[in-house]
Order: C-alpha cells, then sequence, then structure tokens
C-alpha cells in the first residue's frame, strides 16, 4: 500500500515526512535526491549518447587550494600520465546548476593519493571534459566537502583562455569510461 511504501522510504532516509493539520507534506531528502540523480544518468546513459555527460555551471573563486595541490610533484606526474597534460597550477571552480546530474564516480579514472613530509594527500577522480574546444579534466577529490561544486584542470589558465569571470555560465562535456 501507499502507506507502507511511504514508511520504508522514510526508514531508508529517501524522503522526510511532516505534518500540517490532517495532511502530510512529503519531501525529498538529500540521499533521496542522490539516489534518483543516479537513477537519471543511468537513464540518460541508456537513451543519449554513450560515454558523454553534459554538466552546466557558474564560474566561481575558490579559495586557492588548487594551486597548492597541483604543484605536488606526485600529482603531476600521475596526471600528465593519466591526462597527458603538465595542469595549470590551479583550478577553474564551477558550481554546478540545481538538478546537475551526479557524476558515476565509477566511470572515473583514479589518481592515487600519497604521503609527502608526513602529510596524507586523498586519491583525486578525475573525468577528461572539454569546455568550449578547450581539452580539460573534471576533478574530484575524494576528501571534498563540495558536493554542488567542481573543480577543473587544464594545461592552461582556463579563466584566461576562455575569458571567464566570476558568475559565467559554462557547460562542461564530460568524457566517461
Amino acid at each position: 500500500t501507499a502507506s507502507s511504501l511511504i514508511l520504508k522510504l522514510l526508514n531508508d532516509g529517501l524522503i522526510s515526512r511532516s505534518f500540517s493539520g490532517r495532511r502530510q507534506v512529503i519531501g525529498l531528502t538529500e540521499k533521496g535526491l542522490r539516489l534518483l540523480q543516479a537513477e537519471y544518468l543511468d537513464y540518460r546513459r541508456i537513451f543519449e549518447k554513450q560515454g558523454e555527460l553534459a554538466l552546466e555551471g557558474r564560474v566561481v573563486s575558490g579559495l586557492g587550494e588548487g594551486r597548492y595541490y597541483l604543484s605536488q610533484t606526485e600529482y603531476i606526474v600521475q596526471i600528465e600520465k593519466l591526462l597527458g597534460f603538465r595542469p595549470f597550477p590551479g583550478t577553474l571552480n564551477i558550481r554546478l546548476s540545481p538538478g546537475s546530474p551526479a557524476l558515476p564516480e565509477q566511470s572515473g579514472r583514479i589518481i592515487n593519493g600519497f604521503e609527502s613530509n608526513g602529510r596524507a594527500f586523498g586519491d583525486v577522480i578525475v573525468f577528461p571534459a572539454r569546455i568550449k574546444n578547450t581539452e580539460c579534466a573534471l576533478i574530484i577529490p575524494r576528501r571534498t566537502h563540495h558536493r554542488d561544486a567542481v573543480e577543473i584542470i587544464a594545461a592552461e589558465n582556463l579563466r584566461n583562455a576562455l575569458g571567464l569571470n566570476d558568475g559565467d555560465a559554462v557547460k562542461i562535456k564530460v568524457f566517461l569510461d
């Protein structure tokens, strides 16, 4: 029945429920939204061109951490081997549009974490990508706390090369393995 399905979804943490008088108000939780996005992505892969995913968002300023991480020799060597370019020391940060599909991490490539000078550097998931006609890569650090934004790396400073400023709309074509 509908009520048993609602209870199951509540117990699984996929929906929330509140009451307004005799009416109940049902909403999606973040976990439920992620599950639907993954399902949506599966359907897109079935019915659309395989191996590609289109994302949209707006350029935002980062904290400057990308420069530090992309100056680590171990990351540079792995990126050069995996993607065929030496990364510019910095990232282009894109806040994804609401409702953007979740990237299937299993379709990405892994840059392995390492230790250097007593500090641990985590794994990074990498997806080859393109913005306009510029080859680049979308990266997702496994330890990230940002879920609504992604970082893009390339051989060149993408802000300068593409004439981008904070707030500019960007379309990213991501290639899935």
